[in-house]
């Protein structure tokens, strides 16, 4: 007796990297073709996603959070695609299987500055700020109005914080103890193989610091003080001596007299002019 069967060969997913993309380097706004090319049996799906989680855009209006397909196509790509990419390779046998492939965008610094008119008195310090986005990383300095470098002393301090994502830089520049000769345009420039821009920021004299402003007494705080100097007065009970005169059948004398009152150091007593 013969008996027929079917074998079937499992062959778990692999990628074959001499036929899938390398890591991509682009100018912004330039198209990218991506391909990861995967084999196995049964053959697999290959599907793309961000290893930041942030959403593929396929084309200017379709973003998705994972895309299928040997080949991935990024159209006009901007800085906001730049970053790692995962094409991952599955049939149901394990193990899945991954490949990463890093994108890089090019486009030349672009600058900003949140304060172009800075005022401050002399023997103060500031703080300038520009705020750059470059790739390939710029070069950032600062220079004077004439061009003259600037450098870490004990006049300047100057600092780059990486920001998210690293291609946005925030320059700061520390300027102590103003003078005179401090006063004036202050340059912030960034420049890379793609390009280069710069901004301008002015200090200027704003004179000395302004005269230390007591807050207003409210009209309760007033009546309250008021209050507490009458009761202060009261307390020490102060009389007042007047002399007086009276007629009787003799004629005319001085008589004294005395009147135990409370009297406000604020009260006016006018005496007639017989006295």
């Amino acid at each position: 007796m013969t008996i027929a069967g079917y074998l079937t060969v499992v062959v778990p997913p692999d990628i074959v990297d001499q036929e899938s993309s390398g890591d991509v380097i682009a100018q912004e706004g330039n198209d990218i073709k991506l391909r990861c090319r995967a084999r196995g049996s049964p053959k697999p799906t290959v599907t793309w996603k961000r290893e930041d989680g942030q959403h593929i855009t396929v084309n200017k209006s379709t973003t998705v959070l994972e895309y299928e397909g040997e080949v991935l196509r990024l159209s006009k790509v901007s800085r906001m695609d730049m970053g790692a990419y995962l094409c991952i390779a599955s049939n149901g046998h394990p193990p899945t299987v991954s490949k990463r492939i890093l994108v890089s965008v090019d486009f030349p610094p672009m600058l900003w500055i949140p304060h172009q008119l800075i005022g401050s008195a002399r023997g103060k310090t500031v703080v300038l700020e520009c705020f750059t986005e470059a790739h390939p990383t710029s070069l950032n300095y600062w220079t004077r109005g004439d061009g003259n470098m600037i450098y870490d002393s004990g006049k300047y301090h100057i600092e780059n914080r990486i920001g998210n994502p690293d291609y946005k830089i925030h320059m700061l520049l520390t300027v102590r103890s103003l003078t005179e000769l401090d006063f004036g345009t202050y340059r912030c420039v960034a420049k890379n193989p793609r390009g280069e821009t710069d901004g301008t920021i002015k200090i200027y004299d704003s004179g000395p610091p302004p005269t230390t402003v007591l807050p207003l007494t409210t009209e309760a705080e007033m009546f309250e003080k008021i209050n507490n100097e009458e009761e202060n007065v009261i307390d020490q009970k102060p009389s007042l001596n007047l002399p007086a005169v009276g007629q009787n059948s003799a004629g005319w004398r001085r008589l004294p007299w005395r009147m135990d009152l409370p009297v406000l150091v604020t009260a006016l007593y006018l005496l007639g002019d017989h006295f």
